[in-house]
Parts: structure tokens; C-alpha cells; sequence
């Protein structure tokens, strides 16, 4: 009967977190489908379309498709991003008092609210480098401003953008705290089908395509790709519930009682995010290039070979930054000292962070070499068979939002478990 009654709480609270985040994932897609004032709409629809390359593609990643047209959520997370590594940076020891503010009483919560300070003027800057794109684009007639002053025009819509975006940060906290899954990786996840939604139009444009074309063939050929996909879902959650075990000893307060354990670190401590950020900076990259530099298209606009290396070195680079950011050696040996314990067969002294610089070094390689099979090959592989930049590059989105999906699923597992779904440090 207790254990009833037991299964009976797992369930309603996980209906509470599913409930939670069916709310915020409404409230997030009517956001995103708000249309800025003072901008003509359908010019603005008709030049993204004319334009329309990796731009509009990156940017569906973190703003679901809708700079076509004109959203309030208009540049996305990628200033809350942008200041998230930022501050991780900071953290490792570059500025000891932040590290001391993070390590101190409510640290975390304190380190929270600087960030969303700091996201807010970022937010003001991408706004107006967005618009000032939009308006170079459309030859200066994207506002429409009748008989106001275009800077105070501009001003209010750089404002709205950073509201919308601060809005979009609150919703993304609610949803970790209360809901299901990380809240930005869910968001980003939420904007990628929402702008997979957009391009075809919910109305079977792309099937209808495909039929016409295959024929005969379009069943087997769908068969083959919903395997392949379930195969590629499949190796992603194995992936995120995989763990590296370090053997532990804790300090003896009675020799009767055995002291070791492990210390579990995920595979995938990365997680997603060098994938998002290295969308973020090919989103970037595409802004400047556009304003500034139209010769550089070539790293960005995933029609060539050198886009796709640029891409892929990279998406090595952020693996490997991500990893040490996440888990800095010499914080992790702070750690383990206030535990009073140690990692068999060494000695807890400078050893232990050169061991940790070992392991950590050796998981970001691991996780390259999963970023290099489940995004780059197919790239390649897509790339090879004559497919369109846009399905090249939607190899990440789709590994984001697996991952998300796995991150998902793990924490309703932990739930049913009577676990903390964050039991395995990643």
C-alpha cells in the first residue's frame, strides 16, 4: 500500500513538471509569433526569402524562424548565451571575486542575476546590429515610421527585443526549476520544430515534393529514414546516461564501515551546448559578413567545403572550451578535499589536478568523436549526395533536439526512481 501511494506522488509530480512546461511552451510559442510594430512585415518577409541563406537558418536555431517575419524574440538566447560563457570563463579563476561570490552563500542565484544584468545591454547591442542589418537589407525601408524620429523609432524596438528576450530567460528558469528538461536547451528545441514547422507550412509541401520525385520508392525510402532516425535517438540517449567512474575514498570514521565510492562523470559533460554555440557564432559571423565583408560568405553559408571545416573546427574548439568550463580541474580537486576524500592510487596533492586535466581531456576527445560521427559525417555524407545548405546544416538542430529529448527522459526516469534527475554530475 506504501509503495502505492509512493507511485501515486511520482506520477502526479511528474504530471505537475509536464503541465508546467506545456504552459511555458505556449506561452514561449505566442511570444515568438508577436510581430514587432513599425516594421513593414511583407518586405520584410519578401527580402528573407530573396536572401534567404544560412542567415535565416542560423538564426531559426535560437529565434524559431521568425526574423521572417519581424517577432519581438527576434535575436533569440544568443546574448544570454554569449554571457553564460562569459561568466564560466570568469569563474575559473580570471576573477577571484567572482569565483568567491559563486562559492559563497546563495552563490549561484547571486552569479544568476549579474548575468541577466549583463544580458540586457548585450541584448540592446545585438537588437540594434539585427536591425541595422534588416534595414541595410531592405534598402532602408523596413520602418515604417510616419512622422516620428527614426532613432527613437528604433530605440522602442530595441527595447521591446530585450524585453521579449529577458521574458524568454524568465520562462527558460521557470521551466528548470518546475518543469521538464534544461529550460534553454528546451526553448532552443521548442524554436528549431516551431521553425521546421514554419518553413513547411504544417501542410505536407515537403512530402508532397518528395513524392513527386520518388514515386513508388517514397515509402520504403520513409521506412529507411524514420530508422535511421530512431537509431540515431537511440545512440543519443545511450550516450547521455553513459558514465565515467573514478574510484573514491573518504576518510575513515570507523574502520568497520568501507569508505570508497565512486565518482560518476557523464560522458557528455559538454552536453549540446558546443553545438548552439557554434550556431551562435556562425550566426554572428553572418551579421558581420553581411554588413561588412560579403567575401568571407564562404565560411558561413555552408555551400562549400570550407564552410563545413570552418564549422567543424569549431564545434572542436567549443567541445573542448565547454568541457573545462563546466568542470575546471582545480575546482574539482577543491571539492574533493571539502569531501575529505581522494581518488585511489594517487596522493591528494598536485596530482589530483593533473589527474583530472587527464580525465577531462580525455571526455572532451570522446565527445568530439561523438560530435565528429552524429553532425559532421552526415554533413559530409549530405553533402556528397548534392542536398541543400539548409538540410547540411540541419544535422545539429536535430541533434539538439534528441539531446533534449534524452535530458527529458532521463529526468522523468529519476523521478520514477525517487532520484534526483541531476544524481550524475554532468
Amino acid at each position: 500500500m506504501r509503495e502505492t501511494e509512493l507511485d501515486i506522488r511520482k506520477q502526479h509530480i511528474i504530471a505537475k513538471r509536464m503541465f508546467v512546461t506545456i504552459c511555458i511552451t505556449i506561452v514561449f510559442i505566442a511570444i515568438t509569433k508577436i510581430p514587432l510594430p513599425f516594421l513593414d512585415n511583407a518586405l520584410l518577409l519578401r527580402t528573407m526569402q530573396h536572401h534567404s541563406n544560412q542567415l535565416t537558418q542560423m538564426l531559426s536555431i535560437v529565434a524559431g524562424g521568425n526574423i521572417q517575419e519581424g517577432s519581438i524574440f527576434l535575436v533569440g538566447l544568443t546574448p544570454y548565451i554569449t554571457v553564460q560563457l562569459i561568466f564560466q570563463f570568469l569563474q575559473l579563476g580570471i576573477s577571484p571575486r567572482l569565483k568567491a561570490i559563486s562559492e559563497g552563500p546563495n552563490g549561484q542565484q547571486k552569479i544568476a542575476k549579474m548575468m541577466k544584468f549583463v544580458t540586457a545591454p548585450l541584448t540592446l547591442v545585438f537588437a540594434g546590429e539585427t536591425l541595422l542589418l534588416l534595414e541595410k537589407l531592405t534598402h532602408n525601408q523596413l520602418l515604417v515610421v510616419h512622422n516620428y524620429p527614426v532613432w527613437l523609432i528604433s530605440l522602442l524596438l530595441m527595447l521591446i527585443i530585450t524585453a521579449s528576450t529577458l521574458t524568454v530567460i524568465w520562462l527558460s528558469d521557470l521551466n528548470t526549476l518546475y518543469g521538464l528538461g534544461n529550460g534553454i536547451n528546451y526553448l532552443i528545441s521548442c524554436s528549431i520544430i516551431v521553425g521546421i514547422l514554419e518553413t513547411a507550412k504544417f501542410k505536407g509541401s515537403i512530402l508532397r515534393g518528395w513524392s513527386h520525385i520518388l514515386g513508388s520508392k517514397l515509402v520504403p525510402v520513409m521506412f529507411i529514414v524514420l530508422m535511421v532516425f530512431l537509431l540515431y535517438n537511440a545512440i543519443c540517449i545511450w550516450y547521455q546516461s553513459s558514465t565515467f567512474q573514478l574510484k573514491m575514498q573518504f576518510a575513515k570514521l570507523d574502520s568497520s564501515i568501507d569508505t570508497s565510492g565512486n565518482l560518476p562523470l557523464s560522458l557528455n559533460i559538454a552536453n549540446v551546448m558546443p553545438v548552439v554555440l557554434t550556431g551562435m557564432l556562425i550566426q554572428v559571423i553572418n551579421l558581420f559578413v553581411m554588413m561588412y565583408c560579403k567575401k568571407l560568405v564562404v565560411l558561413v553559408n555552408f555551400k562549400s567545403w570550407a564552410s563545413i571545416g570552418f564549422y567543424s573546427i569549431m564545434l572542436i574548439i567549443f567541445t573542448y572550451i565547454f568541457t573545462f568550463c563546466t568542470f575546471y580541474p582545480k575546482n574539482l580537486t577543491e571539492r574533493i578535499e571539502r569531501m575529505n576524500a581522494y581518488i585511489l592510487g594517487i596522493d591528494p596533492t598536485t596530482s589530483t589536478i593533473h589527474l583530472f586535466w587527464r580525465v577531462l581531456s580525455f571526455l572532451a576527445t570522446i565527445n568530439v568523436v561523438f560530435f565528429m560521427i552524429m553532425v559532421i559525417i552526415p554533413m559530409i555524407l549530405l553533402k556528397l549526395a548534392g542536398l541543400s545548405e539548409s538540410m547540411v546544416m540541419g544535422i545539429s538542430s536535430v541533434l539538439i533536439v534528441v539531446t533534449t529529448e534524452a535530458d527529458i527522459r532521463r529526468q522523468i526516469a529519476g523521478l520514477r526512481a525517487k532520484q534526483l534527475p541531476n544524481g550524475i554530475i554532468s
